[in-house]
């Protein structure tokens, strides 16, 4: 089906990640409600807080770990037509979202909420669903089952812990899956002898379930 093809999936990452930065960013309303997400962990203490902080990078560094370790394997069995778009992907994710959030997507003034930097979207998320998906393309045929549940539940602890240290608000974790669902289905909008595989399910159900968590989790005290 047409819906299913790669090329319409980035279309609606991209849609979506515009709609999200217009409301969430450059509105009063979205701007307030984004600066109350901060708050949704403080029953559990800030005592941690520090912890939570550095295990969301641990968690990064370890995706990233696999990937390029399954990289390796496959030029060593010259797969390059596994290898090339995984790590392309990886590396688009962490400049595109450092280049959006460094400066070319602007955050307007309009009031005291939270701290006056732009951090939409996050890299840490972009990065680690980015990462996901690219250990999806990299074992094509193995993206159920265990492998599934253990990049849904990395996708979650990263979205969440961001949330969590003040390092993001909320609409930067949606933002950031938003932006690696696009940058996946650009990239796997090739011909099919050059495609890495689906944008499997894992990275679909690592960014809903981080979504549908980080939502609740966030908005349900505003």
């Amino acid at each position: 089906m047409i819906l299913c093809t790669p090329i319409v999936r980035a279309a609606v990452y991209g849609g979506l990640f515009a709609v999200v930065y217009f409301c969430a960013v450059c509105t009063p309303v979205g701007q307030e409600l984004d600066a109350a997400s901060l708050g949704s962990f403080a029953f559990v203490g800030g005592g941690i807080m520090p912890d939570v902080f550095a295990t969301r990078g641990w968690i990064l560094m370890i995706l990233l770990g696999v990937a390029a370790t399954l990289a390796v394997v496959r030029l060593a069995q010259r797969r390059i037509g596994l290898v090339v778009p995984a790590l392309a992907l990886i590396a688009a994710s962490a400049v595109l979202s450092r280049l959006l959030k460094g400066g070319l997507l602007a955050r307007p003034d309009f009031g005291d909420f939270s701290y006056a930097e732009n951090t939409f979207p996050s890299g840490h998320v972009t990065v680690s669903i980015a990462a996901a998906i690219a250990i999806c393309w990299l074992l094509p045929g193995m993206t159920r089952g265990s492998l599934v549940l253990v990049l849904f539940a990395a996708a979650i602890c990263v979205a969440l812990f961001s949330v969590w240290s003040f390092a993001h608000r909320a609409s930067d974790i949606v933002g950031g899956e938003l932006l690696a669902g696009f940058l996946a289905g650009t990239m796997n909008a090739g011909p099919r002898r050059s495609r890495p595989g689906p944008l499997g399910s894992p990275a679909v159900l690592a960014a809903a379930g981080a979504t549908t968590l980080l939502g609740f989790a966030s908005y349900a005290g505003w």
